[in-house]
């Protein structure tokens, strides 16, 4: 449904565009190609995101708290993944921007109890301030997954002081042909990883009113 509709507000937006002779007729349909072969992108990669989303949902399977980190477009993904959690498991999650993280999250007592997702697109003017999140999170020993498009060559980075910190787990995605298409299906990583912690510790979704077993809904 979500992806539907990110479909539906492209579809409706480049239509005005086309209308008001913002966007000319093969721009019009040079977004919809580019669409397509987006969402083939990723679909392509689906089992490998789906194993590695299961893998990560065994590693976090006793975090009861979570965390989205995102700036720019995957921002809204972010939002999106973190009410995912709240309907399949409950669990308590909220969403920040890396500016954010520094004044607020960052100063959480027993950090190490979060599980940390991080949504991070190369062309972000602010990779390198993620970049640099996604290390002070690790300096935290926090539980850190980074769903990006980049070289994960570009976080390869230590503290000052040489301390050891456990490395993050990678899921990469294939580079949207335009930035803004990003939100399309950049949100298909932490939507899986919301179901599978759910399902391993056995929560029925929904505040325990849907049974993703059986998918019957409960009390009805």
């Amino acid at each position: 449904s979500y992806y539907a509709s990110m479909i539906g507000i492209s579809v409706i937006s480049a239509y005005i565009g086309l209308c008001n002779g913002n966007i000319s007729e093969e721009r019009f349909f040079e977004v919809k190609d580019k669409i397509i072969g987006y969402t083939k992108a990723v679909m392509d990669k689906f089992e490998y995101i789906d194993d590695l989303m299961f893998s990560e949902a065994q590693r976090m399977k006793d975090n009861r708290l979570f965390e989205i980190i995102a700036d720019w477009n995957e921002g809204y993904s972010a939002q999106f993944v973190e009410q995912k959690f709240i309907e399949c498991s409950g669990c308590y999650t909220h969403h920040f921007n890396s500016e954010e993280f520094v004044h607020i999250p960052m100063m959480l007592r027993a950090p190490w109890e979060y599980g940390e997702i991080f949504m991070v697109q190369e062309s972000d003017l602010s990779l390198s301030r993620m970049k640099n999140t996604v290390l002070g999170a690790l300096m935290q020993h926090r539980k850190t997954l980074v769903i990006t498009d980049a070289d994960p060559a570009l976080f390869d980075s230590k503290p000052a002081d040489g301390r050891p910190i456990e490395d993050p787990v990678f899921c990469i995605l294939p580079k949207a042909p335009e930035p803004w298409m990003s939100v399309i299906m950049d949100f298909v990583p932490g939507s899986l990883l919301a179901g599978y912690h759910a399902a391993l510790n056995e929560i029925f979704f929904f505040a325990g009113r849907y049974d993703f077993r059986k998918c019957e809904w409960i009390g009805r």
